[in-house]
């Protein structure tokens, strides 16, 4: 991604308003879910848990962004009136 979209992403991203009731109950379960498995989990078990949860988030961060250009180029291609692929 070039800087002008890095740039509009992170600003998207920055200033993106989650406030939404179940959005945020989801993310308090799951955190709260994913401590207590770590807790339960014998220490070498936690660290690949860890390393998998990394690599997971990695890959999520690649598909918004695959997403985000995808709608971009969509965006351009309605406003710009002109016939996309």
């Amino acid at each position: 991604m070039n800087d002008f979209l890095l740039h509009i992403y992170n600003y998207i991203l920055e200033h993106l308003e989650t406030d939404d009731p179940e959005y945020e109950e989801n993310r308090t379960r799951a955190s709260a879910q994913y401590g207590a498995l770590m807790q339960a989990l014998p220490p070498k078990q936690a660290v690949q848990l860890e390393s998998y949860q990394y690599m997971s988030e990695i890959a999520r961060d690649m598909e918004q962004e695959a997403v985000f250009l995808a709608a971009f180029r969509a965006g351009l291609c309605l406003g710009a009136s002109a016939q996309c692929p």
